[in-house]
C-alpha cells in the first residue's frame, strides 16, 4: 500500500491540470497479469527510480510519519466510497492515492492555487466536470461529487495520453 502511495507521490510531483474532456475506454486487465502484479504492489505499471523510494519511505516513516498516519486515518473513512467509484467508472481502485496524496481527504484542503476539495479541483476544472461551484454551494468538498468527476478526468487524461504515467503528472 505504501509503496503504491509514494510512486504516485512522485508522479504528482510538478505537475498541472489539462483542459481536455473527451469519453474513456474501460481499461481492463487479465486476472493472470493482475495476480503477478499484485505480488509486486503496483497494478499501475509504473516505473519509478529505486532512490527516490527509498529517500520518500525513509521521509515518511520518519519525519512526516505523524502527517502521513493522519492522512491514512482520514482517508480510510471515504477509501470503500471512492474505490467503488472507480471500479464502476473502469479506474485502477490505486487512484484513491492521489487524493490521499493531493488533500490527505481533508473536504474544505484549498491550496495557494484556490484548488479545493479532496480531488483539488480549480475552478474551471471542476465546473468542466459538472460541479456545482457558487457563492453558495462548492461541491469540490463534496467526497461523493467531486470523486466521480475525478473519475471522468482520470479517464479522459488516460485517453488523451495513454499511459497512466502521462495521465498522473498532467
Amino acid at each position: 500500500m505504501r509503496i503504491n502511495l509514494l510512486v504516485v507521490f512522485f508522479l504528482l510531483i510538478g505537475c498541472s491540470s489539462v483542459n481536455a474532456h473527451k469519453t474513456a475506454k474501460k481499461v481492463t486487465v487479465s486476472p493472470k497479469i493482475k495476480k503477478v502484479v499484485n505480488k509486486r504492489g503496483n497494478l499501475l505499471g509504473l516505473r519509478y527510480y529505486q532512490g527516490h523510494y527509498k529517500y520518500w519511505k525513509k521521509y515518511f516513516s520518519t519525519k512526516r510519519k505523524k502527517g502521513f498516519l493522519r492522512f491514512l486515518r482520514n482517508g480510510a473513512r471515504f477509501k470503500n466510497i471512492i474505490e467503488n467509484i472507480f471500479q464502476v467508472n473502469g479506474l485502477p481502485k490505486e487512484l484513491y492515492y492521489v487524493g490521499l496524496i493531493e488533500s490527505g481527504y481533508y473536504l474544505k484542503a484549498k491550496s495557494v492555487a484556490n484548488a479545493v476539495g479532496p480531488w483539488q479541483f480549480i475552478k474551471g476544472t471542476g465546473k468542466r466536470y459538472g460541479l456545482r461551484i457558487d457563492r453558495y454551494v462548492d461541491e469540490r468538498k463534496s467526497i461523493f461529487k467531486s470523486t466521480w468527476a475525478a473519475a471522468q478526468y482520470f479517464k479522459d487524461l488516460y485517453n488523451i495520453f495513454g499511459s497512466w504515467e502521462l495521465a498522473l503528472c498532467a
